[in-house]
C-alpha cells in the first residue's frame, strides 16, 4: 500500500503544470506578473487557484507523508520545512494579491512558502539514500533556486519587487524543487 503513493509526486507535478498552463490560458496576463497575479484579477479564478492547490498539496503532502520519509529517512527538519511550505502556500491561495493589506500578508505567505523549500532540496542532496545522480540534481537545483531568491531580493530592494521574467523565475523555482523529487523518487 505504501509504494502506491509513490507516484502522487508525478500526478502532484503534472496537475501542476497543467493546472498552471491552465491559468495562463484562462486568465492572461504577462510574464512581468505571477501566478497568483494572474488569478487575483477575477473571483472565478481564485476559487480555481484554491482548488488547484488543494489537489496539488493534497497529493504532494501524501507521498512525502506516506512514501519519500518513509523510504529516505530525511532528517526531521525536512518535514516541518514541507509542512510549513504547504501550509504557507495554502494561505497565500485564501489571501489573493487584490491590493494594499492582502497584497502584503499574500506575498509575505508566498515568500515564506517558497523560502523554505530551498533548505528541503539542500536536505535532498545530502541524503545518502538517495541515488548520486538525483542528490547531483538536488545539489544543482539548490544552486539554482539560491540564485533565483537572491535575484528576487535583488529585484524587491532596487525595483520595488519588479523583474521582467518573474514569471519564468517562478516557474523554474518550482519546476527545480518537483525535478529533485521525481529525481530522488525514480533514479535508483
Amino acid at each position: 500500500m505504501v509504494s502506491s503513493y509513490q507516484h502522487f509526486i508525478t500526478i502532484s507535478a503534472i496537475a501542476t503544470v497543467m493546472g498552471l498552463i491552465a491559468v495562463l490560458k484562462l486568465w492572461p496576463y504577462d510574464k512581468e506578473h505571477t501566478f497568483s497575479q494572474h488569478v487575483a484579477r477575477q473571483k472565478s479564478a481564485i476559487i480555481y487557484y484554491i482548488g488547484l492547490f488543494i489537489v496539488i498539496l493534497t497529493l504532494l503532502l501524501l507521498f512525502i507523508f506516506k512514501w519519500f520519509i518513509p523510504t529516505y529517512n530525511p532528517p526531521q527538519a525536512f518535514s516541518y520545512l514541507i509542512l510549513l511550505a504547504a501550509i504557507t502556500q495554502f494561505a497565500c491561495t485564501l489571501v489573493p494579491e487584490t491590493g494594499g493589506r492582502k497584497t502584503t500578508i499574500h506575498q509575505m505567505l508566498a515568500y515564506f512558502s517558497a523560502d523554505c523549500l530551498l533548505p528541503t532540496t539542500v536536505i535532498i542532496a545530502l541524503l545518502p539514500t538517495v541515488s548520486n545522480i538525483a542528490r547531483i540534481i538536488a545539489g544543482l537545483s539548490s544552486l539554482v533556486m539560491t540564485m533565483i531568491i537572491g535575484a528576487m531580493v535583488w529585484a524587491y530592494f532596487k525595483n520595488h519587487g519588479y523583474h521582467k521574467n518573474l514569471l519564468l523565475l517562478q516557474s523554474v523555482y518550482f519546476a527545480l524543487f518537483f525535478c529533485s523529487l521525481l529525481f530522488a523518487t525514480y533514479i535508483q
